[in-house]
C-alpha cells in the first residue's frame, strides 16, 4: 500500500504539495495497518498492546506534520490526546483611558478562544499596576510580578491576556519590558481617532491633569460644578465638561500622537511592531448593521497584531448579536458646557481639528 501511494505521487506532474504528500501518506499508513496489524494480532494476542501503542503513535506523528505544517498559528485545535500544546505568548492590548478599554478587554477575551487560543483565566484590568496585579510582592518591581503571571500561565499552556495604558521606559518597569520581550509579548495599538472624545471623557471621569496644564472640570446641566468622576457611568445626573480653552489644542495633539508613541517605544524596547486599530471601527456595527464589515476587518486586523489567525465568519457571527444595539454617540454640545468656545479656537486651527465637533 505505501509503496502504490509513493509511486503514484512520484509520477505526478506537477510534483503534489507537501500537505498533499503527507495527507496521502497518513491515508497510506492507515490502510496498512488496518490490513496488517489485526493480521498479525490473530497470529499472537501478545503483540495486541503493542498494536494499539503503534497506532497511537502513528496518530501523534500524523499531528505532529499536521502542526508542522500549520505553523505557529496552529494552536489548541490542532491537538489530540496526549499531544502537548504548543506554549502561548503573552497579549498585551496598548489602549489608553476612555476608549472603551474595559469592553474591548471583554469582547477579545470572549473571541479569542474562537480561534484556539486557551486564555488564563484571569480579567484584572490594568495588570501592569501594583495596586491591580495578584502576584505583585511589596519591596519587588512590576517585572518580578508580570513573570510570575506569565509562567503561571505558561504551566498551563496558556497565555496571559492584558491590557496596559501605555509602555513606559523608566527604571520602574524596566525589568518588566526585558521580561515581556523575552517572552516574545505580541501587542496591539488601540485608539480613539476622536480626540476631542477622549479629553471630554478624560475631564468627566476626573483624570489626573498633567503638570500645570489643566484640562477642565465638570458641571451639571445648569453649570454648577460637581465631581462624580467615575459615579456618573451609574449616575442620571448630567455631567458636562467644561475644557480649559488655552489648552484644548495641546491636550488634542496629545491625545492624538498616542499610537505613534507607542510604536516607537515598541521598537526602542525591543517588542515585535504592533498595528494600530481605531476605537471607532471596533464598535462600528453596534450603530449600523452596514458597518458590520468595517467592524470584522478591525477586529482581525486586532487578532493579527497579536500573532492570531481569526476567522472572519466566526467574527461576523460573534458580532452580529449585538448589530446596531446602540445610538450613535450624541452632539458636543449635550457632553461640553462651552462648545462655542471650544468650536471657535478649532475652527482656527484648521481640519486638523475641526472635524472633531459632532454637530448632531
Amino acid at each position: 500500500v505505501l509503496f502504490f501511494a509513493q509511486a503514484s505521487l512520484a509520477t505526478k506532474t506537477p510534483p503534489p504539495s507537501l500537505y498533499t504528500y503527507t495527507t496521502a501518506m497518513r491515508l497510506a499508513w492507515t490502510v496498512a495497518c488496518m490490513i496488517l496489524l489485526p493480521a498479525v494480532a490473530h497470529f499472537d494476542e501478545a503483540w495486541v498492546g503493542e498494536t494499539d501503542a503503534l497506532m497511537s503513535l502513528l496518530q501523534v506523528k500524523a499531528l505532529s506534520v499536521s502542526m508542522v505544517e500549520g505553523g505557529s498559528d496552529a494552536t489548541a485545535e490542532s491537538n489530540g490526546p496526549g499531544l502537548k500544546k504548543p506554549v502561548q505568548p503573552p497579549l498585551m492590548i496598548l489602549q489608553r483611558g476612555c476608549t472603551g478599554s474595559s469592553e474591548i478587554m471583554r469582547m477579545a477575551r470572549e473571541m479569542l478562544p474562537l480561534f484556539g487560543v486557551d486564555l488564563y483565566p484571569l480579567s484584572v484590568k490594568e495588570l501592569v499596576r501594583a495596586s491591580k496585579n495578584p502576584w505583585f510582592q511589596e519591596g519587588e518591581d512590576m517585572g518580578t510580578a508580570m513573570q510570575r503571571g506569565v509562567n503561571a500561565a505558561k504551566r498551563q499552556r496558556q497565555s496571559l491576556l492584558f491590557d496596559n495604558f501605555h509602555l513606559k521606559d523608566n527604571d520602574q518597569y524596566r525589568t518588566m519590558n526585558e521580561f515581556m520581550v523575552r517572552a516574545q509579548t505580541r501587542s496591539v495599538i488601540v485608539h480613539r481617532n476622536n480626540s476631542l472624545d477622549t479629553l471630554v471623557c478624560d475631564v468627566r471621569d476626573c483624570f489626573e491633569d498633567p503638570a500645570g496644564v489643566k484640562r477642565g472640570y465638570t458641571v451639571d446641566e445648569h453649570g454648577k460644578r460637581i465631581k462624580l468622576c467615575f459615579d456618573r457611568r451609574g449616575s442620571s445626573q448630567a455631567t458636562l465638561a467644561h475644557l480649559q480653552p488655552s489648552h484644548v489644542v495641546h491636550h488634542l495633539r496629545e491625545a492624538a500622537s498616542f499610537p505613534q508613541e507607542q510604536a516607537a517605544l515598541l521598537k526602542k524596547l525591543g517588542y515585535q511592531a504592533a498595528e494600530t486599530v481605531l476605537v471607532e471601527d471596533l464598535y462600528a456595527f453596534e450603530y449600523s448593521q452596514h458597518d458590520l464589515n468595517r467592524s470584522v476587518v478591525a477586529w482581525k486586523k486586532l487578532f493579527k497584531s497579536l500573532g492570531v489567525t481569526a476567522s472572519s465568519r466566526k467574527i461576523r457571527g460573534y458580532l452580529r448579536k449585538d448589530v446596531a444595539s446602540r445610538s450613535r454617540p450624541s452632539p458636543h454640545s449635550k457632553s461640553v458646557s462651552n462648545l462655542n468656545a471650544v468650536k471657535q479656537i478649532l475652527e482656527k486651527e484648521g481640519p486638523e481639528f475641526s472635524w472633531m465637533i459632532r454637530r448632531r
